[in-house]
């Protein structure tokens, strides 16, 4: 064991003490036999006086606690893992701790390795506000409890594990388990940003049985190819999919609409994305929830139908607009016109206006014969993406109609 400041330690085991021994700050000291029998009960003297009690791994403790004491500990090493006993920890498992009451007396405990404990079946850390890091792979648990606005980084969660519960962890940013998470009843993520828990969600809802979700502030980067396509085109997000389905069902006292809120990031390579038909399909449904496009994506198409007319309603013109991910401003692309209230593109729009807005136009009109003029009648060369919004010569409102190409 390590001393936090100049002291004596002693250790109680069985009927024997151990010590005292006199001790500088931050020296380490090794008091007791070189073997315990695991059934006696053993005590440590003084425990807010010590910083560090080192590897417990070997000594297979049953239970730990400080009765009214409140220690300066900022580790507790009672298992072994894949990361902190690399050439060790394939052939380990402690299944004698079975009780870990650590209570309000670690407020400074900063890691804790529990790894291949599988005596444990619960485990509460609301009084460890200044945890970051839980190791806790292939141990039994079935529920653990987090401290809420804290300052956890990393967790490693054994496949039993039946709730997963984390509240305000601006600096989590790693969520693993064993194999899968599959086995979680209830997921309640709030405000976890800086982890991309995408993954993590699919496998919780990646069995038959429904879960309860509650999901706000995710910030999710979809990467894989297991998403909504056909021919080519991106046409739905499975995982919203299944929130939507009767697999899924939002935390008690929300709607499924309150219960998810956040971005999602779509990343696929050599897939089109129309991004008005994936934001009509999901807006009702998650209308907190941001939808938008990364680098990879193959390409964005974004289609307007643009239907205006002149005062007197002789006069009918619709231009397209085609955008995409290449123009990184998604300026205009392409721009065609068909004239006339009888031209073959003048119908009735097939869907309702999303978006209306008042231009006023003043710099060019089109005559009959599709022919650009100024005001001064001027004859001028199609306008460019710049002209896009000075068509015509008087003031009117214009309605976006979305249509897919």
């Amino acid at each position: 064991m390590k001393a936090l400041n100049n002291s004596y330690q002693s250790i109680f085991i069985g009927n024997i003490v151990y010590g005292p021994v006199y001790t500088t700050a931050g020296q380490t000291v090794t008091l007791g036999p070189e073997e315990v029998k695991h059934e006696v009960e053993s005590y440590i003297l003084n425990p807010q006086l010590i910083a560090d009690l080192g590897d417990l791994s070997d000594k297979y403790i049953g239970s730990l606690n400080f009765p009214g004491v409140q220690t300066r500990l900022t580790e507790l090493k009672f298992g072994r893992s894949s990361r902190s006993h690399p050439t060790t920890y394939n052939n380990y498992y402690n299944n004698l701790l079975s009780a870990l009451n650590l209570g309000e007396s670690c407020p400074y405990l900063q890691k804790i390795n529990i790894a291949r404990c599988t005596g444990l079946k619960t485990v509460n850390f609301t009084s460890c506000p200044r945890l970051q890091i839980l190791d806790a792979e292939h141990s039994k648990l079935t529920g653990i409890s987090f401290p809420a606005n804290s300052i956890l980084q990393e967790i490693y969660l054994p496949d039993t594990l039946e709730t997963l519960t984390l509240t305000n962890q601006p600096y989590l940013h790693t969520i693993q388990f064993d194999t899968s998470a599959s086995r979680l009843t209830k997921i309640e993520l709030e405000n976890v940003p800086s982890c991309n828990t995408y993954s993590l969600v699919k496998q919780v809802f990646n069995s038959q049985n429904a879960k309860s979700f509650y999901l706000t502030n995710i910030n999710w980067e979809i990467a894989d190819e297991q998403i909504a396509t056909e021919n080519g085109k991106l046409v739905g997000i499975d995982i919203l999919d299944t929130l939507l389905s009767e697999k899924a069902y939002a935390k008690e006292g929300y709607t499924k609409a309150q219960a998810i809120s956040g971005t999602i990031t779509i990343n696929i390579p050599e897939v089109k994305v129309n991004e008005y038909e994936i934001y009509e399909k999901y807006k009702k449904d998650f209308p907190n929830v941001i939808i938008q496009y990364g680098d990879a994506i193959g390409e964005i198409v974004t289609a307007y139908d643009l239907v205006f007319m002149t005062s007197n309603e002789d006069d009918a013109i619709i231009h397209y607009q085609v955008k995409t991910s290449s123009d990184q401003n998604l300026t205009l692309k392409e721009l065609t016109s068909a004239n006339g209230p009888t031209g073959e593109d003048m119908r009735v729009p097939s869907r309702a206006s999303t978006q209306s807005h008042d231009y006023q136009f003043t710099g060019y009109w089109i005559d009959q014969n599709g022919v650009f003029y100024k005001t001064d009648k001027a004859t001028v060369n199609k306008p460019n993406a710049e002209d896009f919004n000075t068509f015509s010569d008087y003031t009117s409102n214009m309605t976006f109609y979305p249509e897919y190409e």
